[in-house]
């Protein structure tokens, strides 16, 4: 497999023309958003978190959140809500983009 340097020195699997990386998507290294979620899951290494997307099985109608995992490496900043119902993540643009989060 053929790799390259990425503009912020990873080295990345070389990928063909107009093939996503999530390093396109970012603005500028250490770009930060937040987003407003409920957190499901925590293991050491990753937050599983529900921003308020359903998902339908359409075998049983039955509706669940759609969960994203987060990797910890990924999240700069938690902030708790007063009333303790939601937290606010800060976390790194790139992964936001490549979540489908922002």
């Amino acid at each position: 497999m053929t790799r390259y340097r990425s503009p912020y020195g990873q080295q990345m699997p070389r990928r063909g023309i107009g093939s996503y990386s999530a390093y396109d998507d970012a603005q500028a290294p250490g770009a930060t958003v937040e987003i407003e979620c409920k957190i499901l899951r925590e293991t050491d290494a990753a937050v599983e978190i529900d921003v308020g997307k359903e998902k339908v099985n359409p075998e049983t109608g039955e509706i669940t959140p759609y969960a994203y995992w987060i990797p910890k490496s990924q999240i700069k900043g938690r902030t708790q809500s007063a009333d303790g119902a939601t937290v606010t993540l800060t976390i790194t643009e790139w992964i936001a983009c490549k979540k489908g989060l922002v």
